[in-house]
């Protein structure tokens, strides 16, 4: 359960889709330390390893690394597992996603090259479906068959993404200088919010609904 499945291109395919399931049961094990010492390095706030600064500021390096993440300090295993997976792939000249799940939080994961973003399912009532399909001019019924994944009495589920950015903090400095780490500072923001069309459904886009700061 805790493991993971290695999706890769298959260069061989000629087909439409050519991704394949390569590994099934994989697991990157490379210890957390390292991983927040690898994100620290290339952010410049330590110059060659995590301890040089004391043990006060490896660990606030070490919570920030969760953060950078999405994550609260020491989350569950398998979260914790694909970030520092996420992290070590970084290292390789290519592109990488992560996807986890997580039944404590109840959502969908996803770390890429672009940053992060959370999936869950969301709750709405009939006025609130009305509402949103009101405000981008689309029939209900049309609303209903392609962002509704399910509906039962006066409620609608439909799937719900957040997609946050880097703050300042979280990015390399652009004179490249090492600098000192501030903890106070927040290393992500809210950037997009959206009701995503229902999986398979192409013909219609994400549609942006404020919920995290309504």
């Amino acid at each position: 359960m805790d493991y993971s499945l290695l999706i890769q291109r298959d260069p061989s395919s000629r087909n439409r889709d050519r991704y394949c399931l390569s590994h099934f049961h994989v697991r990157i094990d490379w210890p957390i330390a390292e991983a927040a010492e690898n994100l620290a390095l290339n952010l410049r706030y330590i110059s060659k390893d995590l301890y040089e600064k004391g043990d006060k500021y490896a660990e606030d390096i070490q919570k920030k690394f969760f953060e950078y993440n999405g994550l609260p300090m020491m989350a569950g295993g398998r979260r914790t597992a694909a970030i520092v997976a996420a992290q070590y792939l970084k290292r390789i000249p290519c592109i990488t996603t992560i996807y986890v799940g997580s039944s404590e939080s109840r959502s969908l994961i996803r770390i890429s090259e672009r940053g992060v973003s959370k999936y869950i399912l969301l709750k709405l009532t009939n006025a609130e479906m009305e509402s949103v399909a009101q405000i981008h001019h689309l029939p209900l019924n049309t609303f209903y068959r392609n962002y509704v994944v399910n509906r039962k009495g006066g409620f609608g589920i439909s799937i719900f993404q957040a997609t946050y950015s880097y703050t300042n903090p979280a990015r390399p400095p652009e004179d490249g200088k090492l600098r000192e780490l501030k903890p106070d500072l927040y290393w992500l923001s809210v950037a997009n919010q959206h009701i995503l069309p229902r999986p398979g459904i192409w013909k219609y886009p994400p549609l942006p609904m404020n919920v995290i700061y309504s």
